[in-house]
């Protein structure tokens, strides 16, 4: 729905300041996350927070938009795979492997 509703906002100067807003929001959620775990020394970032925070917003979006397009070389386990290893490699964290879609842990 997001990827459909993203495409009116080139005929909608109202519509683009929503879909602007919503990215700079989920930013804005990446962003406190960055900073904070690179204030408590949990994480060594590899480029600025807000760098970061826009591409894992970006990985998302795309992967988002590649499951709802159901391509067949992309599916869930492996776009959450792919959003972990980015995460792990922009914030230098130790984070755990996602579980598969449909684990009960």
């Amino acid at each position: 729905m997001l990827n459909e509703l993203s495409v009116n906002a080139s005929r909608s100067q109202v519509h683009a300041r929503l879909m602007s807003q919503l990215f700079d929001r989920e930013v804005s959620l990446y962003l406190s996350v960055l900073q904070e775990g690179e204030a408590d020394g949990a994480f060594r970032l590899s480029q600025p927070a807000l760098t970061l925070a826009r591409n894992l917003v970006a990985l998302e979006d795309a992967y988002g938009f590649h499951l709802l397009a159901k391509t067949a070389s992309i599916d869930a386990a492996t776009a959450l795979g792919a959003l972990v290893g980015y995460a792990r490699t922009a914030t230098g964290a130790a984070l755990l492997s996602p579980a598969s879609p449909g684990d009960a842990s």
